[in-house]
């Protein structure tokens, strides 16, 4: 009976560790938390569309086009907050956030580059503030 009670333990552990259809998990991907502050001439920007590009490589020569965040707008104060995902193992990467500035004519965008990242399947969190330029 003992043996029965072990075998069946370690069986219901392995099925829903391993990718299985049985518990309905699949694998986790690394993500990390990143969010900050948006501002111009030191005072919040409300309604700010943010985006995301994340990479587990350099992000030099990349224009921020949003690929694996979750695109969001900032609140009242300014402030934003977003999972971002990579398609690889556990590591440092870098982030580019991209604020839409709708009050640009034409309507610009600046992107910050932030280096490192933590990914993982653990839940770290970078702050990333973004100042926009001064507006005449």
């Amino acid at each position: 009976m003992k043996r029965v009670i072990v075998l069946s333990a370690c069986l219901a552990g392995a099925t829903c560790v391993s990718v299985s259809p049985l518990c309905g998990c699949g694998p986790v991907q690394p993500i990390s938390v990143v969010y900050g502050v948006v501002s111009r001439t030191g005072a919040p920007v409300a309604g700010a569309p943010v985006h995301f590009y994340a990479s587990m490589e350099e992000c030099v020569g990349q224009t921020g086009t949003p690929n694996n965040g979750v695109p969001t707008t900032t609140d009242a104060s300014g402030r934003y907050r977003s999972f971002v995902a990579v398609n690889a193992l556990s590591d440092t990467g870098c982030v580019i956030v991209t604020v839409v500035d709708s009050l640009a004519h034409p309507v610009d965008s600046v992107a910050v580059q932030h280096r490192p990242v933590r990914f993982s399947t653990v839940v770290d969190s970078v702050r990333i503030d973004v100042a926009l330029p001064a507006r005449p």
